[in-house]
């Protein structure tokens, strides 16, 4: 999961962060975005190589106590902290860069 400080061309713009997901055994291609706003309201995108910069809407929106209410209510929890456990969070030496200082 990559952090980017800026979420240019997302209409929902959160706290300004937009979150990549990307696994580890993929290259390029399309990412699944997201960003969080502070009143909880969590926008949903899909980010390709071909669409970066292009300005773009959310796929869905959902309030994060929804989606704790949801994940309560699914009995789920043990498995999200499980998930959790593989998730590695890296942050771009530059904001238009996906590649970590390692």
């Amino acid at each position: 999961m990559y952090q980017i400080d800026n979420s240019n061309h997302l209409s929902v713009k959160g706290r300004g962060n937009s979150w990549k997901l990307h696994p580890t055994n993929t290259a390029g291609g399309a990412m699944a975005t997201y960003t969080v706003g502070a009143d909880g309201t969590v926008a949903f995108y899909e980010v390709t190589t071909i669409n970066q910069d292009k300005d773009k809407d959310p796929l869905a929106t959902i309030n994060l106590r929804d989606i704790i209410k949801y994940v309560n209510d699914q009995n789920a929890v043990s498995q999200i902290k499980s998930r959790a456990q593989q998730i590695h969070v890296k942050q771009p030496v530059d904001a238009n860069s996906e590649e970590d200082d390692e």
